[in-house]
């Protein structure tokens, strides 16, 4: 054979095993890339089954209270109360099951909610507790979503824990405002006895409540934040005069 055919021979016996080799790389590289969106999308459906998984335990928790209250006032008859009661947890049950198929809802959907909820709550207290739900003129609330359940955990145990016991005034306070332009802040501020006078009454009890609506909640904001871009933060701080509690102040702050 010809020396120049020989070394055609060769060039090109060398580009057809390089091509080979270059098609091989790509596919394992397709294979692998596509692998790894499946174990992905994998841990996003897990992550989101355990979203669903907390707010699912988180609802029967207010219900089981709910339904209390309404036995509580058939029982000392309180017909009128306990129809009015019931009507508004009707309401509150079908805005939940409506809200259940999505993991966020619009702010303003979720005020609506609240504002059933907390009324709820007042009827249960005769009216001794008022509350106040306030949005900074900046905010549109119809633009702005949130995860569902997000802040009613926390209502719920400030009512629970910190205005159940406190004698007198109880007053509930939450507002929105902006923090940054894309950055929001929820204020729950409670007048009530305070975390620790709370911590204590209960370490009395012989059947000691569990406030399981926040565990579920830190639980909840965990999985939000390792599955999602937006960043969400925490803080409680014990409201003290003359070192005794007069409240607590939580604060959520979320990207937008």
């Amino acid at each position: 054979m010809p020396r120049g055919l020989f070394t055609l021979a060769v060039l090109c016996l060398l580009g057809l095993l390089i091509f080979i080799g270059i098609r091989i790389r790509i596919k394992r590289v397709k294979t692998q890339t596509q692998q790894e969106i499946s174990r992905q999308q994998l841990k996003m459906e897990v992550q989101q089954s355990k979203i669903a998984a907390l707010r699912a335990q988180m609802n029967p928790h207010f219900m089981f209270n709910a339904l209390n209250s309404i036995q509580a006032f058939i029982l000392s008859n309180r017909k009128e109360t306990a129809s009015d009661y019931l009507a508004d947890f009707a309401d509150l049950m079908r805005k939940y099951l409506d809200q259940s198929q999505y993991e966020e809802i619009a702010l303003s959907e979720e005020i609506e909610t609240l504002e059933i909820y907390l009324n709820l709550e007042s009827l249960r207290y005769d009216g001794e507790m008022n509350y106040s739900i306030n949005c900074d003129s900046d905010i549109e609330p119809h633009e702005i979503s949130i995860p569902i359940m997000l802040l009613q955990p926390y209502i719920e145990n400030a009512v629970k824990h910190g205005l159940m016991h406190k004698e007198g005034d109880k007053t509930l306070k939450i507002s929105f405002k902006k923090i940054t332009e894309d950055r929001i802040q929820c204020c729950i501020e409670d007048n009530g006895i305070g975390r620790a006078a709370s911590a204590e009454i209960n370490k009395r009890r012989q059947f000691k409540p569990a406030s399981f609506a926040t565990e579920a909640i830190d639980r909840k904001m965990v999985i939000v934040n390792k599955n999602s871009t937006r960043n969400f933060k925490i803080d409680i701080i014990d409201l003290i005069e003359n070192d005794k509690g007069i409240g607590t102040r939580i604060l959520i702050s979320l990207d937008i």
